[in-house]
């Protein structure tokens, strides 16, 4: 079952329209700095879960394509966390993300 705040975060993700780019940018943005800097088990999974739907769902994945690299490069550093929860979560989002990117990126 998912918590209240899960919940409160799907019903945030409907919302997001792929023309709002001003939005997109700011998101991928602090979702990156999250992934980065964030602390707690539970912050960095769901982190990593709402970057996983965001390149899962098909309407809105072409809107963060330009945001692959860096959402690659600080998951790619997370894969070295001692949970194996967080390590799956990250190789989990990380293919979601290769599925999606383009060869260059």
């Amino acid at each position: 079952a998912d918590s209240p705040m899960q919940r409160a975060i799907d019903i945030c993700l409907r919302k997001l329209t792929v023309n709002r780019v001003d939005i997109i940018d700011d998101l991928a943005e602090r979702l990156v700095v999250v992934l980065r800097s964030g602390v707690g088990l539970t912050t960095l999974a769901s982190t990593a879960k709402v970057v996983n739907r965001l390149y899962d769902d098909k309407t809105l994945c072409g809107s963060f394509l330009k945001h692959c690299k860096k959402f690659l490069k600080v998951i790619g550093h997370g894969l070295n966390d001692r949970s194996m929860v967080l390590k799956n979560l990250y190789m989990a989002t990380a293919a979601s993300i290769c599925r999606v990117a383009m060869p260059s990126e």
